[in-house]
């Protein structure tokens, strides 16, 4: 298997409000290839955050300026289920019109609630982002 490139996060799935960061995902078929992707994007302007694990991988930040953040760059290892829940819950809210109106609300009013605290923010939307999942992963289990 290469490794893989995809557009997730907000920005991927029409009609979800989203701040003006782009969230790519990237998957990494040989560990020893995340000390090259570091270096790599490091000397383009990238910032290493470090290993976020279930919050996200391998975070690599690109600033526009101080603080204001234009590209998200997740990391993960083969195998990382990081992987599959960024897919998932992506193609989730690109065909479920209910669930993305839902997650659309939440979002404003979380976003209105923690406007300048992103690290709230992000950790108040874990709890619908699981339960979509999980309703997901037991719908295929049943069938």
């Amino acid at each position: 298997m290469p490794n893989e490139i995809e557009h997730v996060g907000s920005t991927s799935v029409d009609g979800l409000p989203a701040k003006p960061v782009l969230d790519i995902a990237l998957l990494i078929v040989r560990p020893e290839l995340l000390s090259f992707l570091e270096n790599a994007l490091c000397s383009i302007g990238y910032s290493y955050r470090g290993n976020k694990t279930d919050e996200g991988g391998h975070l690599f930040v690109f600033e526009t300026s101080p603080d204001v953040r234009s590209i998200h760059l997740h990391a993960m290892i083969d195998g990382d289920p990081q992987w599959n829940a960024y897919l998932s819950f992506r193609d989730i809210m690109r065909v479920n019109a209910q669930l993305r109106e839902q997650y659309s609300r939440l979002k404003n009013r979380l976003a209105a609630a923690h406007s300048n605290d992103r690290g709230s923010y992000t950790a108040a939307k874990a709890s619908f982002i699981q339960e979509v999942l999980s309703m997901q992963e037991s719908d295929r289990l049943k069938s």
